[in-house]
């Protein structure tokens, strides 16, 4: 799925974990992922990028007051999606321009 011009990829958080260790952290990927061939169908692969690649981004301490940080509970299903990084969008898309087209501030100036 995509927001804001950046492309978030769906994951699967098993079990209990310190969730809010994974905030602001570079990322990479492993594990099993889906691949939609050129004919329609789909394809399961076991990969492993160690480069980093995603981010989950937290808003920043200082823009938030005490009351919402005592108050803010982690949703698995909408705050742990990561953003993939601009790069890597570039190579998944082949387009030397992708970030270029929308990149959440060209539009405001």
């Amino acid at each position: 799925r995509s927001s804001s011009g950046c492309i978030q990829l769906a994951v699967e958080c098993y079990g209990g974990g310190m969730w809010h260790t994974w905030f602001d952290r570079d990322l990479g990927v492993s594990g099993r992922v889906l691949v939609r061939k050129e004919n329609g169908s789909i394809e399961q692969k076991l990969v492993k990028i160690d480069r980093a690649i995603l981010r989950i981004p937290n808003l920043a301490i200082h823009l938030q007051n005490s009351d919402e940080r005592a108050a803010f509970k982690i949703n698995k299903e909408n705050h742990l999606c990561p953003i993939i990084a601009t790069a890597a969008t570039k190579a998944l898309t082949g387009s030397e321009d992708a970030a270029e087209e929308c990149d959440g501030w060209t539009e405001y100036q």
